[in-house]
Parts: structure tokens; sequence; C-alpha cells
């Protein structure tokens, strides 16, 4: 016979859940762990964006002044005897073969400018009959409110005009070409002109070409140094 026993049935609870405190420290220490990652993933993609913008900066400037380069090795200068290619040319005036430079205001800023003769017949594809071409470096303002470094190459002595807007863009967005140009005596000038006053040679002995190139409201400078070759007069 089941007996029945007065005493209250006791029930066993065990811990099952957290608490309140509990679970608000976990959240404190899982949003500090998230901030943390957080801000270690967008450092990590600003320096990626950064080298990426370093190494475009780097190939555009680079791909510049190769170009500058490659035109000023192939010059011609006076005093050698392109004056003997100059004088089998109707009409080819002595000037265009000189070296001259200048700055000029553009859109409210000001630019260097730099006009010599060489060999480097690239836009046109064929030189003029003098076998020179007259290559031109100047600035213009784009769209976007900045401006542009174009190359200009006309032939000389062949009376051809080519449309400015067809002429190359050497790098985009700039905000500064500056050239200082150097004499034998190491002065420098800002501009360049032989026929002015003043006894300057027919070309300089170097040149200091300075590029700042802008992109989302950042800047990067570039500069190099260019020795021109000195070629002795006629006959020597």
């Amino acid at each position: 016979m089941l007996k029945h026993s007065d005493m209250p049935l006791r029930v066993n609870r065990t811990n099952c859940g957290f608490t309140l405190v509990e679970v608000m420290v976990a959240l404190v220490i899982f949003s500090f762990v998230m901030v943390m990652l957080f801000s270690s993933f967008n450092s990590f993609i600003s320096t990626g964006q950064a080298i990426a913008h370093g190494v475009d900066y780097n190939e555009r400037a680079r791909d510049v002044f190769r170009r500058i380069l490659d035109d000023l090795t192939d010059m011609y200068v006076p005093e050698s005897n392109i004056i003997r290619v100059q004088s089998s040319v109707d009409g080819l005036d002595v000037q265009s073969l000189q070296m001259t430079g200048e700055k000029r205001s553009v859109g409210g800023e000001t630019f260097s400018t730099l006009e010599f003769a060489c060999l480097s017949a690239l836009q046109t594809g064929r030189s003029g009959p003098s076998g020179i071409v007259h290559v031109t470096y100047y600035v213009r303002k784009n769209s976007r409110e900045l401006f542009n470094l174009h190359r200009a190459e006309r032939p000389i002595g062949s009376g051809r005009n080519t449309d400015p807007c067809s002429d190359p863009v050497l790098a985009e967005n700039i905000s500064a070409f500056t050239i200082d140009f150097i004499d034998a005596k190491r002065n420098e000038y800002q501009d360049w002109d032989p026929d002015k006053d003043g006894g300057q040679a027919a070309i300089p002995r170097a040149l200091n070409i300075g590029l700042t190139l802008k992109s989302e409201g950042k800047e990067k400078v570039f500069q190099t140094a260019v020795v021109l070759p000195i070629q002795g007069q006629a006959g020597e």
C-alpha cells in the first residue's frame, strides 16, 4: 500500500543561463574587439590605397620626365652644324632652332613652357623638309578645373598647321610645372631667350624640372635635373 508523505517536493535548480550583467559585459567586450578589428582593417585599406596612389604618381611622373629627356637627347644645338641644315630650307627661321622658355599665366596660375627643335617626330609621323621638328611643352586647363601638360610637335619648314586640341596629354590633373634654366656660370633663370639682351647662350647647361601631380585633394611633387648636350662650333 502506497504511503503519501506530507514533505514538500524539492527541485534542484542548476545555472542554465546568463545574468543581465554577464550579457552586458560580453557585449562590451565584443564591441571593443570589433572596433579594434575595424580600425585595423580600415588602416590596412588606407595604407593599400596610399601605396597604389604613390605607385600611380611615380609612374606618371616617370613617363613625363622620360619623354622630356628623350626629346632633349635628340635636341639640335644651334652652335653645331644645324646652321648648314637651316640654310638649306627655304624660309626657315633661325629662331625656331633655338631653345626658349618662359612663364605663362593659364587659368589664373603660372606655368613654365619649353620650346626647342629636335628629331623626335612622334605626333606628326614624319618631320619637315629639314628633318627637324619643333617641340613645345605647355599647360592647358581641363574640365576638372585643374591642368594638363601637353606636348606639341610641329614640322619645321613644312608650313603645316596642327590643331592644338590634338596635342597629346603627357600628364593630367597637375597643379605645377616649373623649369629653371641654368647657364654655364650656374646662374638660374625662369625664362630663356637667346635673342634677348643679356648675352644668354643658345642653350642652357642644365634644366631643373618640377612637376606636381594632384589627385583626390592630394599633391605630390617631383623634380629632376637634366644636363643638356653641349656641341662644339661648326667645323670643330
